[in-house]
């Protein structure tokens, strides 16, 4: 477990003091998110980026980079924070992006000793254009108005209020609980199109692995995260007391509710196996060459087309490139290998390449916390169903025999939604779109919030409800409700207690015996 540090402000010293020790002490002593963390890095893996409001999480370019003045507090900032309290979502980011935009309207300048009052107030209205998570961006301004407070780092105590009320409650009846409602959950014709696709068996890799992840979401109300870190073995048999074959999903959910196995609905058990299947056909490759850097880590990977040559041979370019898998071009290797440092030097002492020398350039080239894909979950690369290779889904490219690549929670959803400048989605490449004409976005939270509903629509219980969702507090179940007023009614109906509220509204005595026929219930007796 990294050491937690507490940052004790020296009231006798200025702001500027206590900002710069605050930045040395979280750069140079804590270890939270790793001890070889990059700390100079613009990106953070699995943490996150330091970019502006409105910034794409990949792609985007050197002048979306937060101001550098505040990037030095930034990190240290997220680093202090999700030390002491380690969250799922860094709420820290939204506090940063919209004091550095405060402060650059207000002061001209991205210091922040230098925020007071109207800056807040300015960062208040920053916060809006979060829009829906715009309470949460509210509520991590506050935490940095707090702590700003507490470590000294602005000469004067600030006093500030979150100026967006937290949103209305979705099971509200009014039209806004309504619209709010139907935001949340997917449009049949959506669910049917991506039926279609998964039925037609697409052959493109993109396509095979949004069609399957997207299959799987459907088999029990997951996030992305946790199918995406589904081991190959993922699937588990086992018979019920009444003698029937169930199928199951082994997850290590999110949110503090551990390991499980989520079951999976009958009419889902073939898709859920044959989009198993289609996963772990498709990173077979992925977990071979893995598998090899896990159990050789002194020998070159030979692929199908690695030069025949022992590793300390020197190689031509030809051959260097062919052990890459790049096309040979002048400068290609270059392009690859200039920013790695054993490579300048050994370019400078005229030595050639040899496939020891690329061995050790492929293993820097290694994801973060190799060989796990998630070690919290325990699930390394060589395992896991969705470990492939770099451009494995690139139309452009063919995938590197030599470089590991887990797909990202991105890769799946920006393949869902419509985004200005990105790659088009699943939808627009298939030729599916709305019937007013536009093209079809949707998240994959969308999925989850359906699978809840239908099961509150099917009266499963709120416990079993909880536990196939993967959450530790049933008091969570609400948020993923979203069963409208006339389907309430309805079920009160079905349930036989229609009739009772009949006679009550007319005044009319109810009985014993219309008690006996809602059945088991709760009532008082007058």
């Amino acid at each position: 477990m990294a050491d937690l540090l507490l940052f004790i402000p020296k009231h006798q010293r200025d702001s500027r003091k206590n900002l710069e020790d605050f930045i040395a002490m979280c750069s140079d002593r804590l270890t939270v998110f790793g001890a070889d963390l990059d700390w100079h890095a613009n990106a953070w893996p699995k943490v996150g980026n330091f970019t502006v409001m409105g910034a794409p999480a990949r792609g985007y370019t050197t002048d979306q980079l937060l101001d550098a003045d505040i990037i030095p507090f930034a990190k240290a900032y997220v680093r202090y924070q999700q030390g002491h309290n380690p969250t799922q979502l860094k709420n820290e980011f939204k506090a940063i992006r919209c004091i550095e935009k405060a402060l650059l309207t207000v002061k001209g300048k991205v210091d922040i000793t230098q925020v007071d009052q109207l800056v807040m107030d300015v960062a208040g209205e920053v916060a809006r254009e979060y829009k829906a998570s715009g309470y949460q961006a509210g509520v991590s301004l506050l935490k940095l108005v707090d702590f700003l407070n507490e470590s000294r780092i602005v000469p004067d105590q600030i006093t500030w209020r979150n100026p967006i009320s937290k949103p209305k409650e979705m099971d509200r009846t009014d039209a806004e609980g309504k619209r709010k409602r139907a935001e949340k959950l997917p449009e049949d014709r959506w669910l049917e199109a991506m039926a279609e696709m998964f039925a037609n068996d697409l052959v493109d890799a993109r396509d095979r692995f949004t069609t399957s992840v997207f299959a799987l979401l459907m088999c029990a109300p997951s996030r992305v995260s946790e199918v995406q870190d589904l081991p190959v073995n993922c699937l588990h048999h086992e018979t019920d007391g009444n003698g029937v074959e169930r199928l199951g999903l082994r997850f290590y959910a999110g949110k503090g509710y551990g390991s499980d196995i989520k079951w999976i609905p009958t009419i889902f058990k073939d898709i859920a196996t044959e989009a198993v299947r289609r996963l772990t056909e498709l990173s077979a490759p992925g977990r071979m060459l893995a598998k090899w850097y896990e159990d050789h880590p002194g020998k070159f990977y030979r692929h199908e087309n690695c030069p025949k040559v022992p590793d300390d041979h020197p190689l031509t370019d030809e051959q260097a490139c062919s052990a890459l898998g790049i096309t040979l071009s002048r400068g290609a290797l270059n392009q690859m290998l200039s920013k790695y440092q054993p490579y300048r030097i050994l370019r400078s002492k005229g030595e050639p390449l040899t496939l020891a020398f690329l061995n050790d350039y492929c293993h820097s080239k290694l994801p973060v916390e190799w060989p796990w894909k998630t070690r919290e979950r325990n699930i390394k690369y060589s395992d896991a169903v969705c470990c492939f290779r770099e451009h494995e889904f690139h139309a452009e490219f063919s995938p590197s025999p030599v470089k590991i690549w887990g797909a990202g929670k991105s890769t799946f959803t920006t393949d869902l939604n419509v985004i200005d400048g990105q790659e088009h989605s699943i939808w627009k490449r298939h030729g599916y779109r709305n019937p007013d004409g536009s093209e079809i976005s949707m998240t994959s939270h969308q999925v989850r919030h359906f699978l809840n509903t239908v099961a509150q629509r099917g009266a499963l219980g709120q416990l079993d409800i909880a536990r196939w969702s993967g959450r530790a507090n049933i008091h969570q179940n609400p948020v993923y409700n979203h069963m409208s007023n006339d389907e309430y009614v309805e079920l009160a109906r079905s349930s036989g207690i229609g009739g009772v509220l009949q006679k009550i509204q007319t005044n009319m005595p109810v009985t014993y015996a219309d008690l006996d026929v809602i059945g088991e219930g709760i009532a008082h007796v007058t």
